[in-house]
């Protein structure tokens, strides 16, 4: 169990990586700048990525929830709502 969560958690954080990556080119291509809306395309990316995940794998549950309380995106939500 212990090898399953440390593989996900690695694969999570090249997944994060590249989505870092992306986020930047993005950023580049349209000139973005403002934080807010930083946050929120890079909520969309990964919320994106793991909505295809969640299909594949019951325990990116546990790392979905792990992700959100690690990346304050709780503070997004609120924001947003």
């Amino acid at each position: 169990m212990k090898n399953i969560m440390k593989n996900l958690m690695k694969n999570m954080g090249i997944k994060e990586k590249k989505l870092k990556l992306y986020l930047k080119k993005l950023i580049r291509k349209y000139k973005i700048f403002q934080l807010y809306v930083k946050k929120i395309l890079m909520l969309f990316i990964l919320v994106g990525y793991l909505h295809l995940k969640i299909y594949h794998n019951p325990l990116i549950h546990v790392l979905l929830l792990l992700n959100i309380l690690m990346k304050n995106i709780i503070k997004i939500v609120k924001i947003l709502n």
